[in-house]
Parts: C-alpha cells; sequence; structure tokens
C-alpha cells in the first residue's frame, strides 16, 4: 500500500489527541474511586484503561488514511499496551508512570547501537521529521 499525504493539522490531531483528552479525563477524575466487579480503581486507573483504546483508535485511522505506520508510533503503542495494561491489571499507576523512562532508554539504545557501529539511527526513529545529511544525523545523535 503506497503511502498517503494527510492534512497536518488532522495528523497532528490524532497524534495529539488522545493525550489531551487523557489529562483532561485526568484532571477531572483524579480524585475519585470508582468501583468495578468489587474491585475499587482510582482515577488514574480509569483514566489509563480509556487511554489505550482511545491511543489504538488513533493510530488505527492513522494507519487507515497513510497506509502507514511510523517505527516511533509502532514501539509506542506497544509500551503503552504493555503497561497501561500492567497498571489497569494491578491498580498500580507506577507501570504506566514508569513507559517515559522505558521509552526513552528503548531510543537511546537504539541511537547508541547504531553509533557502536559508526551509523546513526536517527533517520529510522524519527523517519523524516527532520530532514538531515548523515553527518548531521551523526552530530544530533
Amino acid at each position: 500500500m503506497q503511502e498517503q499525504k494527510l492534512n497536518p493539522m488532522l495528523k497532528t490531531a490524532l497524534e495529539l489527541g488522545p493525550i489531551v483528552l487523557f489529562f483532561v479525563a485526568y484532571l477531572r477524575l483524579k480524585d475519585q474511586v470508582f468501583n468495578f466487579g468489587g474491585i475499587d480503581y482510582d482515577g488514574f486507573i480509569v483514566v489509563t484503561a480509556g487511554f489505550i483504546p482511545v491511543f489504538l483508535l488513533s493510530i488505527a485511522v492513522l494507519w487507515w488514511l497513510t497506509g502507514t505506520l511510523s517505527k516511533m508510533q509502532v514501539v509506542t503503542a506497544v509500551v503503552i499496551i504493555v503497561f497501561g495494561g500492567l497498571s489497569v491489571w494491578f491498580t498500580d499507576p507506577r507501570f504506566f508512570k514508569m513507559k517515559p523512562p522505558i521509552f526513552y532508554l528503548i531510543f537511546f539504545a537504539i541511537l547508541m547501537f547504531g553509533m557502536i557501529r559508526g551509523r546513526s539511527y536517527l533517520q529510522y526513529v524519527m523517519e523524516g521529521l527532520m530532514p538531515l545529511t548523515n553527518q548531521g544525523r551523526m552530530i544530533l545523535t
């Protein structure tokens, strides 16, 4: 399937919309406790449980409209599913809060592996977001 161009505003809305919805929902529900099936869930866990399908829906719409997903979008989706799912399953927000450092560790490991090999994998990670030469990518890495 050939990649199709997408209106930049729509793409930004699909990428940032779930995150904005997460924070708005969190601000409204953070101090509440919900009971489902006899188990109490605080607002953060409920918002996290809602964020996962909303994020996946936005990624699916991006894929449907463009025919492609970036490697970073796929890695982000996997990390959100795993750590968000663990947070909901164990009713412990620490798992979801570990997502950013783990995501950055993955990013760091990919870039360092490339540096050890004398190459910059920034072009694979960023996928055309920054048009740089190989030398420019090495300097930025």
